[in-house]
């Protein structure tokens, strides 16, 4: 029971709960020496009793002079004091009961004695503990929510840039698998023409060794022109996220024509402004509109013998479809100076007379941001240029960028200069008969009424 006291006392964590215990063992302690107390009071009165009963009796019988009545008292006497203590023994023996009750009682409650003063104390500062604990952790969560919402959020932009960079990934490749079918079947009309020509076999071989060296070439630029179009679709994404589009101006307001504006000529596509002289403006359409070859035969050309010129200005130029008869009088004819290939020489042919037309390569490296010093800086083994002005120059074809021809020849006749998906302007062109190509149509428009 001592022990419980003191474990008790250990228990107590403050100033309150250990004059609880005190008081407890206080109470404890005078219940016991109560108890004590009235064993001892028992014993002693029933030791007194039984002392008086046994002289008186024998002293009143002698003074008498009657020994044997005296005895016969006596006798009697020590059966009723037998009777008598037996009875205190009864009632000894239920003191030590209850006495005994007690002490089990009481370390019965002592425990909940302890749980009371000291334990429920002890629990209340637990449960509040672990309700401190359950709010700290709902904070966590709820951080933990918003980490994740916004990291969600992460994912679905990173994956929406993911999915137009591998659109127009897959729509490279598959124009790259559509080039190499036409290479073979080049490789095939060669092989024709080379079974019917009387030329040796030695000059036919190293015309096909020229030709296999130009196609190994030509994957080798595709590789690249593809590595770069990847890194510059990742530094641009998309261009409609981070170009302004610029106004559409109205048509016969003269004043409004400025470099970049887009103007509403024509029935179908949105035209853009590069140029702005006193009377005409140069336009070219925002968007790649077509996919053509420079030229349906695969053999030696310059723009002036092109199909493509001649589908420009003719069937596309009349078809009531795009522009009115007034559009059409507003397209001004011009002359086109064709410059030789700047990096390989090779030639751009004759001066054109044109209503329609490609960009050259001058005109594209002066148009869309001031390229001019790294077209002159290009070398034979650079292939083209790539600068800030890329995003200027690139174009959609539908949904995904689309490189785009120019009129300027290629490395070789057989081979026209090109502007890549990317924006990059490359020098040495691709075949000719490549029908993938994009088509920007350009035109000087009339700005007089």
């Amino acid at each position: 029971m001592l022990g419980m006291l003191l474990r008790g006392r250990d228990m107590g964590k403050d100033k309150t709960q250990k004059v609880r215990i005190g008081l407890s063992a206080s109470i404890a302690c005078l219940f016991l020496l109560l108890a004590a107390a009235g064993f001892a009071f028992s014993a002693w009165q029933l030791k007194a009793i039984y002392k008086n009963d046994q002289s008186s009796g024998a002293i009143i019988e002698v003074e008498q002079g009657d020994a044997e009545k005296a005895l016969d008292k006596v006798i009697a006497n020590e059966l009723v004091t037998q009777n008598q203590l037996n009875n205190y023994q009864s009632s000894l023996s239920l003191i030590l009961a209850v006495f005994g009750g007690f002490v089990t009682l009481f370390s019965l409650a002592m425990p909940l004695m302890q749980w009371l003063f000291v334990g429920k104390d002890q629990i209340e500062s637990n449960v509040k503990k672990m309700q401190d604990a359950n709010d700290e952790a709902t904070k966590a969560v709820d951080e933990a929510k918003k980490v994740a919402e916004e990291a969600k959020k992460a994912v679905e932009n990173a994956d929406a840039k993911t999915k137009n960079i591998d659109a127009v990934t897959a729509n490279f490749d598959s124009a790259l698998e559509k080039y190499k079918l036409e290479m073979d079947t080049k490789f095939n009309r060669i092989n024709e023409i080379v079974s019917n020509t009387t030329l040796t076999q030695e000059e036919i071989r190293e015309k096909l060794q020229a030709y296999q060296q130009k196609l190994a070439d030509t994957e080798k630029m595709a590789t690249g022109t593809k590595e770069r179009m990847n890194e510059m679709i990742r530094r641009s994404a998309v261009r409609d996220e981070t170009r302004e589009e610029a106004p559409v101006q109205t048509l016969f307001d003269k004043s409004l024509y400025q470099s970049g504006t887009l103007v509403p000529f024509g029935k179908r596509y949105k035209w853009r402004t590069l140029k702005v002289e006193e009377t005409r403006a140069l336009l070219i359409t925002e968007e790649v509109i077509d996919e053509k070859p420079y030229n349906t035969e695969f053999a030696p050309v310059t723009w002036a013998e092109s199909t493509l010129r001649t589908y420009l200005n003719t069937r596309f130029l009349n078809d009531s479809s795009l522009f009115t008869e007034e559009d059409r009088r507003r397209i001004l004819p011009v002359t086109n100076q064709n410059p030789n290939n700047p990096t390989y020489g090779t030639p751009g042919g004759d001066e054109t007379r044109d209503s329609i037309f490609l960009l050259s390569l001058e005109e594209v490296a002066a148009y869309f941001g001031d390229s001019k010093e790294n077209l002159r800086k290009v070398t034979r083994g650079d292939w083209g240029f790539s600068d800030a002005n890329d995003e200027n120059r690139q174009a959609k074809y539908g949904d995904n960028f689309h490189w785009w021809w120019l009129r300027s020849p290629g490395d070789d006749p057989d081979r026209a200069a090109f502007v890549d998906s990317g924006g990059a302007v490359l020098l040495y062109g691709n075949d000719v008969l490549y029908s993938s190509g994009g088509v920007r149509p350009a035109l000087w428009l009339n700005l007089e009424s």
